[in-house]
């Protein structure tokens, strides 16, 4: 199945595996900077708008650039990343934190360990990931006559 896919598939595979190995490393080079915390709603919710405000902001951007592509096109899991077009950026990372911070959350709970720190890279990689999701109607207008977003 994995031989029939596109090598950008593989290569966002590759980003999530990286994402799931870095969990380890992230938990213990910022444990103690969360360590008795826990988030309060609002935070979460703080940091999960910034990911969505975020994502729509710099696409705001792109979209007055008058040297930016006339049209954007949505990106999925097997089309190029086009690093020309910051949405396809925002993809690739809003799964990479989202991953980190499921991963993250599932390393915390097989050591034992109360620590919230997972909270923050999920909530910005669902930010981003919303915010993605968002675009395509918010810029209507660029977005037109391209494929779904996956």
């Amino acid at each position: 199945m994995l031989e029939q896919r596109s090598p950008w598939f593989r290569t966002r595979l590759f980003a999530l595996v990286c994402a799931v190995l870095a969990a380890p490393l992230l938990f213990h080079q910022m444990r103690a900077e969360f360590e008795g915390e826990r988030p309060t709603l609002g935070f979460v919710a703080a940091v999960f708008a910034f990911g969505v405000v975020g994502v729509l902001f710099v696409l705001a951007l792109q979209a007055a650039n008058p040297y930016a592509s006339a049209r954007w096109t949505k990106p999925t899991w097997s089309s190029p990343i086009n690093w020309n077009q910051a949405i396809h950026v925002f993809h690739l990372n809003g799964w990479f934190f989202t991953v980190l911070g499921l991963s993250t959350a599932i390393y915390t709970l097989a050591i034992g360990s109360s620590n919230f720190l997972s909270v923050l890279p999920l909530a910005v990689g669902l930010g981003i990931l919303l915010g993605v999701r968002l675009s395509p109607l918010v810029f209507r207008k660029q977005f037109d006559g391209t494929s779904d977003a996956a």
